[in-house]
């Protein structure tokens, strides 16, 4: 007898668990659904850490990748122009386009073929008349050197030479002692009425004197 029962029990208990715990070749029936589960496989489990590990290391690059547009993205809208206009509190205030300013005369300017035709038609030479011209607006410091039309300027700087007599084809003849005797001689006749503080023999005096400067002019 064993574990003090008696060998008739146990051959009951053994026949009871035939068919249902005991094969009937004496074997445990259904070992393996018998067996405690696991809780955990190491090798399920390695293998969701590695695929944790990639997935966090791509959403990190991914990250990396977003804020490396973005930054590139604000330096390109933030960035000023290399040469931004300046605009005054008025053009700012009310969006208008600011006006042309002008500017100065190049100094390799020379007239164009109309330019040198308005010059010819009023009688002058328009090479002495651009290189005055050019000398003079080149030197003119400040504000005053600076036009907005330089044809427009060139044409009033013909005309003002024109009507001085400067910058003509030919050079202007020096006045010779005969033009003064004979300007004095009129200014004489036109002389009315007679000076009456001026007496018949001065008169008569000043007409020899003249006579005979007009003679001795017309000699030379």
């Amino acid at each position: 007898m064993m574990l003090d029962i008696d060998a008739s029990v146990i051959a009951e208990i053994r026949a009871a668990m035939i068919g249902r715990v005991i094969s009937a070749d004496g074997r445990l029936s259904a070992w393996n659904q018998r067996q405690p589960k696991r809780e955990d496989n190491s090798t399920d489990r390695v293998r969701a850490y590695r695929e944790r590990i990639v997935t966090q290391r791509n959403e990190r690059e991914t990250r990396t990748e977003q804020s490396r547009e973005e930054r590139k993205t604000h330096d390109t809208s933030a960035s000023p122009p290399s040469n931004p206009p300046q605009k005054s509190n008025s053009e700012k205030s009310n969006g208008k386009t600011p006006p042309n300013r002008g500017a100065r005369l190049n100094p390799a300017w020379t007239p164009s073929v109309e330019e040198t035709a308005f010059a010819d038609k009023l009688g002058l030479n328009p090479d002495t008349i651009a290189a005055s011209f050019r000398d003079y607006w080149i030197a003119r410091p400040g504000p005053g050197g600076i036009k907005l039309d330089w044809s427009a300027t060139w044409r009033n700087w013909c005309r003002r030479q024109s009507e001085t007599g400067r910058g003509n084809s030919e050079p202007k003849r020096p006045a010779t002692p005969s033009d003064d005797v004979i300007r004095q001689q009129a200014r004489l006749k036109t002389m009315t009425p007679p000076d009456p503080t001026v007496t018949t023999e001065e008169r008569a005096e000043v007409g020899k004197l003249l006579g005979g400067l007009v003679a001795q002019l017309r000699q030379t």
